[in-house]
């Protein structure tokens, strides 16, 4: 009855770890996505892969080739980053148009393993919407404006007044034209984050290493606010000696006096 149980146990955590084994080397197709007509959606996508630290910073520089290059379409790099070490890591994060989601990723997969990845979209909708309104609302004001600055009768102070306010409210317009370009690039485009590591920073070995690292850094912070609190410490102890010192002197003083 023991050994039966036993096998089940040892079934079913293989069972699990093959699970576990599939999941991880599951599909790493990536697709990009396009916001539906009337919808304001912006896509991102954020993938984890794994590489052998020896080839990640080269995959790194292809994948940022690519899209330099516009290789599978129009991309812009946003962030480039490289970190050497015990345990190399980087990533990318690349604005891209949503065809060229899908063959980027696998160029950043290929021979790797994708250990995770997520897809969200962010609503615009209410942005989108305040910034109409208000440019709305400032180009029906410019044109009553420049209708009352066509006047014949108008006096020289209010002539400069409104020319003003017209200045005004063309540069509030340009920045709203600036944001309305930006939401509709974003609703237009995908955000791509690839996010690169060694295979052995997620090991037993790594994790210990980690914890070691860990434990300096906090033994030198300790060591660091002590030596503060020392430091503070200090002049409080240059005044009180002295003080002790002399509250002895004057109780045996006292304790004498009454002795006697």
């Amino acid at each position: 009855m023991r050994v039966s149980i036993v096998m089940c146990l040892g079934a079913a955590l293989l069972a699990a770890g093959g699970c576990a084994k599939n999941s991880e080397l599951g599909s790493a197709s990536v697709s990009g996505e396009e916001s539906r007509p009337g919808a304001f959606l912006a896509y991102e996508h954020a993938v984890d892969v794994q590489v052998p630290g020896d080839r990640l910073a080269a995959r790194i520089e292809l994948v940022r080739v690519a899209c330099s290059s516009e290789r599978f379409g129009a991309c812009s790099v946003l962030l480039d980053e490289v970190r050497a070490g015990t345990w190399p890591r980087g990533s990318l994060t690349l604005r891209v148009v949503p065809s060229a989601v899908e063959p980027l990723v696998a160029l950043a997969a290929e021979g790797a393993t994708v250990s995770s990845r997520e897809t969200k979209a962010v609503d615009l909708a209410e942005e989108v919407s305040s910034v109409a309104e208000q440019r709305e609302r400032l180009q029906t004001h410019e044109a009553m404006l420049n209708g009352l600055l066509a006047r014949k009768d108008l006096a020289v102070g209010d002539l400069i007044a409104l020319s003003g306010e017209i200045a005004q409210i063309q540069t509030r317009l340009e920045a709203l034209a600036r944001t309305a370009t930006d939401q509709r690039r974003r609703i237009e485009t995908n955000l791509l984050t690839l996010r690169f590591g060694a295979p052995d920073q997620t090991s037993r070995l790594a994790r210990i290493g980690t914890a070691f690292s860990g434990m300096a850094d906090s033994a030198t912070d300790g060591l660091a606010e002590a030596l503060d609190l020392i430091g503070y410490g200090l002049p409080f102890l240059v005044f009180a000696f002295p003080l002790a010192l002399f509250w002895r002197w004057l109780w045996r003083r006292v304790t004498r006096s009454a002795s006697a």
